[in-house]
């Protein structure tokens, strides 16, 4: 009898968990950015904080991950002169079925971690944002007219009055050159 009560409690666990293999919503809203999976490479720049631009080289492999309600991102900077890295990245996209947004989640190799919301804003570009008490900074990732992953960064103090700190162009390859 024990046997049997296990048996049904495991096969109803079972169906449970394969009954619900993936999200259909997941899936729909993840392929609004499908534009991001590839394998990336170009350059870039940055305004350091005497407000000079830096400019790097700069890798992004990103791939589908839990059938296609993920998407993995590795970043990889360097820059120009010493060819030292700069940025090293790892950051998981998904969508958020209760909060009907996505989630950007980022670590850095220098520790630093967090959870940011992000949105398809109408030109169908991805936009995540950072908010802190200084005010925010948003990413907008598209695909520009050459094809290639063009992504601005902007910060404003009152979420009216903006000013771009960051822009990089990435070419799709078929293999990294790191």
């Amino acid at each position: 009898m024990k046997r049997a009560v296990f048996t049904l409690l495991l096969g109803l666990f079972v169906f449970e968990a394969t009954a619900n293999y993936t999200n259909p919503e997941a899936k729909l809203k993840m392929s609004q950015i499908e534009f991001l999976v590839g394998n990336w490479q170009g350059e870039g720049w940055i305004l350091n904080k005497d407000r000079k631009k830096e400019t790097f080289i700069q890798t992004e492999k990103v791939e589908w991950r839990l059938d296609k309600t993920a998407i993995l991102i590795e970043g990889h900077g360097r820059d120009h002169q010493e060819q030292m890295t700069t940025h090293h990245a790892l950051a998981i996209i998904s969508w958020q079925e209760d909060e009907k947004q996505y989630r950007f989640v980022s670590v850095l190799a220098n520790g630093k971690n967090g959870h940011f919301n992000g949105e398809v804003n109408d030109k169908g570009q991805f936009v995540w944002t950072i908010k802190s008490d200084s005010g925010v900074r948003r990413f907008i990732i598209g695909i520009n007219q050459k094809g290639q992953w063009h992504e601005i960064g902007e910060f404003s103090r009152d979420g009216e009055n903006w000013y771009q700190f960051f822009e990089m162009s990435l070419d799709k390859v078929k293999e990294l050159s790191e």
